[in-house]
């Protein structure tokens, strides 16, 4: 029996009661029991740590920690994606609105309104002759309600300021035909305005000496004329100057001065010779022709001499003049020449009194024969008398005939 009994049910060790113990439900607290400082309700410990080690049994073997149980983390990545297309949106969005207000002014300012007027400046718009004719809208018209680069102005091209005439225009604004506004004017070319000077041939005077006529400014020209019209008014610009000169033998320089009835002028120096005695008549001593300038134009030269009476006989008196006729077959060289009709022009390294023949494309060009320039030629001494003086010309195998002008 005693080993029955050992065999039978004890009590479990650290456990005080029966070998069956009732649970009490309502245990007694023991105030000398241990209280683990860890297990204090101060200490806060969360959900999942174990009070004793304070371990996160969330974390373990985890060094992410999950703020939320249950709850799915977010995807950094896709979140990126998200921004990328709402930021594309966006710019897109702006773009499209920026484009949409261009086109919406570009729209209305290719629009007239119904406010659009144009205003012609003046009708008729004169334009002088041969002026350069103005491309600008606001030259023509006073434009409002619409920017003025939409308008044009038809049938411009068309308007030749080198032929006087009328001439009608149009300024158009708008790009819409159906519309568009517009309105007419009307310009006219005014016919040239005569700024041609008048041409004058002139010749030089002989003036004899103690004569009490007066010069006459008409004496010194051969021809003057303004088109088909003859000139308005001749003068000697230095007509007091010269009077002082007309008791001393000598060759003088008289200003000429010739005026149209536009009031253009053409000037002129022109030789004034006083002479001893009156002129009896001229001798006229050709030269042999056949003289080439240039392969288009040959050069022909007559010597002029006033003969009057002296106390020795007929002689050259002073005053003597050479004439060099050019015959040009080039008709532009010649109108090159000849284009302004001076009346002194320099030409072929020599200045002298013109003459010009444009049907024939012939220019005359007379020079004055110094007693220096005669002396050279004759190598000594020119001689002066009637007979020594033909005789001296045949000699150079040049043609002599007298004559009275």
């Amino acid at each position: 029996s005693n080993q029955a009994q050992a065999m039978g049910p004890s009590s479990m060790p650290g456990i005080v009661g029966s070998s069956n113990p009732t649970p009490n439900l309502n245990p007694t607290p023991n105030p000398q029991a241990y209280v683990n400082p860890n297990l204090n309700p101060s200490n806060n410990n969360p959900l999942g740590t174990d009070p004793i080690n304070n371990i996160d049994v969330n974390n373990f073997g985890d060094n992410k920690k999950v703020d939320s149980i249950g709850v799915t983390p977010p995807n950094k990545e896709n979140k990126k994606g998200m921004n990328k297309i709402v930021f594309i949106i966006l710019i897109v969005v702006l773009i499209g609105g920026v484009a949409y207000g261009i086109y919406t002014v570009l729209n209305m300012s290719n629009k007239p309104s119904s406010k659009v007027s144009i205003r012609i400046n003046n009708n008729p718009l004169v334009i002088p002759y041969g002026s350069e004719i103005s491309k600008d809208v606001t030259t023509y018209a006073t434009v409002s309600g619409i920017d003025v680069s939409k308008c044009v102005i038809e049938n411009i091209n068309g308007i030749n300021s080198t032929v006087p005439g009328t001439y009608n225009y149009k300024v158009v604004c708008g790009n819409n035909p159906s519309s568009s506004v517009s309105e007419s004017g009307v310009i006219i070319v005014s016919e040239p305005e005569d700024l041609e000077k008048p041409i004058m041939i002139v010749k030089p005077v002989y003036h004899v000496l103690g004569e009490t006529t007066a010069l006459n400014p008409n004496d010194f020209v051969e021809s003057c004329l303004d088109g088909e019209e003859a000139c308005q008014t001749v003068e000697i610009t230095n007509i007091d100057e010269l009077n002082t000169k007309l008791d001393t033998l000598g060759t003088y320089s008289a200003q000429i001065k010739a005026t149209d009835a536009k009031g253009n002028e053409t000037t002129a120096q022109v030789p004034l010779y006083v002479i001893s005695s009156s002129i009896l008549q001229y001798l006229n001593c050709q030269a042999p022709s056949g003289e080439k300038l240039n392969d288009t134009t040959t050069k022909d030269v007559l010597d002029v001499f006033p003969i009057g009476q002296t106390a020795s006989g007929p002689a050259y008196l002073s005053g003597g003049r050479r004439i060099y006729t050019y015959t040009f077959t080039d008709k532009e060289e010649y109108e090159n020449i000849a284009k302004n009709h001076l009346p002194n022009l320099s030409f072929d390294n020599m200045e002298g009194l013109a003459k010009y023949d444009d049907e024939n494309q012939v220019l005359e060009l007379s020079v004055d024969l110094s007693s220096d320039t005669l002396n050279g030629e004759a190598g000594g001494t020119f001689p002066t008398t009637y007979g020594p003086l033909r005789t001296y010309y045949i000699a150079k195998n040049y043609t002599c005939s007298l004559k009275t002008n």
